[in-house]
C-alpha cells in the first residue's frame, strides 16, 4: 500500500483487522489521513509495517473501541514542514495507552512562517481512558502560539503528561 487515505473510513462493521498492513518500504512518505476514522467498532489492528507517515491527520479519529494501538514495525515520520498529525487520536474514548516510542517519533513540529498541523492540535481530544501520555517530542522552534490548542480537552483520567528528552537526558 502506498496511499491509504480513507481506506477503512466509516467501516462500522469492522471489529478486528487480523492481518498485517504492509506499506511499500521504498516510498518517501505515505498518506494515512482518516485511514481508520469513524471505525466505531474497531477494537484491534494486528500490525502496521513500513509506515513512513507524513499526512496522518485523523488516522484513528473516532475509533471509540480501540484500546491499544497496533504494533508498528519499521515506523518513521517523514520530517516535512507541513506534515499533518492533527486529530490523530481524537475521540478515541477507550484508548488506554500510546507507546512512548511511537510518540517520540511523531514529534510536534512547528516551522517556518506557518505552523504545521502538529501532533499538538487536538490529537488527544476526548481520549477519556488515557492515564498517561509519555514521550511527546517537541522540536525546537520560535513559534509556540497555539502549539497545544485543544490537545488534552476531555482527557479526564490523564494524570501525567511527560515530554521526551534529548539523548543526553535533558528535556527538549
Amino acid at each position: 500500500i502506498n496511499n491509504a487515505s480513507n481506506m477503512f473510513y466509516g467501516s462500522d462493521y469492522i471489529k478486528s483487522l487480523d492481518f498485517d498492513i504492509i506499506f511499500d518500504d521504498s516510498r518517501s512518505y505515505i498518506n494515512t489521513n482518516s485511514m481508520f476514522a469513524t471505525c466505531m467498532n474497531l477494537e484491534n489492528i494486528r500490525k502496521i509495517v513500513n509506515l513512513k507517515g507524513r499526512e496522518m491527520n485523523s488516522m484513528f479519529d473516532g475509533c471509540n473501541k480501540l484500546r491499544y494501538l497496533p504494533q508498528f514495525e519499521n515506523f518513521s515520520v517523514y520530517d516535512y514542514a507541513y506534515s499533518d498529525l492533527s486529530n490523530l487520536f481524537h475521540n478515541c474514548y477507550s484508548l488506554r495507552s500510546i507507546p512512548e516510542e511511537f510518540l517520540k517519533k511523531l514529534s510536534i513540529t512547528v516551522s517556518g512562517a506557518y505552523s504545521s498541523y502538529s501532533l499538538g492540535y487536538s490529537s488527544f481530544n476526548n481520549c477519556q481512558s488515557l492515564d498517561e501520555i509519555k514521550g511527546i517530542n517537541i522540536r525546537r522552534s520560535n513559534i509556540t502560539d497555539n502549539l497545544f490548542s485543544n490537545t488534552f480537552n476531555y482527557c479526564s483520567r490523564v494524570k501525567n503528561i511527560i515530554f521526551a528528552k534529548e539523548d543526553n537526558g535533558s528535556p527538549y
